[in-house]
């Protein structure tokens, strides 16, 4: 595991994890540390909270073995429109929109 991956998995302050499926995630992390499932959860649930730029974190961490996980692309999408790059949004629309990705 890289240093920047291993920065992904590092604690959660329990306050923060009051939601039984990222408990579940970050357990399964420990277990496999590039489950995109896990990674995919954790991804929305950053996302969800205003913290899209780990979100890209744990969403980046997908696409490099798993670029067809579905919905990865406008995933990425939101985060980057959360972020203020329309650019990469736009490119990450286009890349979901693609039957085979």
């Amino acid at each position: 595991m890289t240093v920047a991956m291993a920065s992904l998995f590092a604690p959660v302050p329990p306050a923060e994890v009051e939601n039984k499926y990222v408990r579940a995630a970050l357990a399964r992390l420990r277990e496999a540390p590039d489950d995109p499932d896990a990674l995919f959860v954790l991804g929305v649930w950053a996302l969800s909270r205003g913290k899209a730029d780990k979100a890209l974190a744990y969403l980046n961490a997908i696409t490099p073995k798993a670029p067809t996980y579905p919905g990865i692309w406008r995933l990425k999408a939101r985060a980057f429109e959360a972020l203020g790059d329309p650019e990469n949004a736009e490119r990450c629309r286009q890349r979901g929109a693609d039957r085979f990705s």
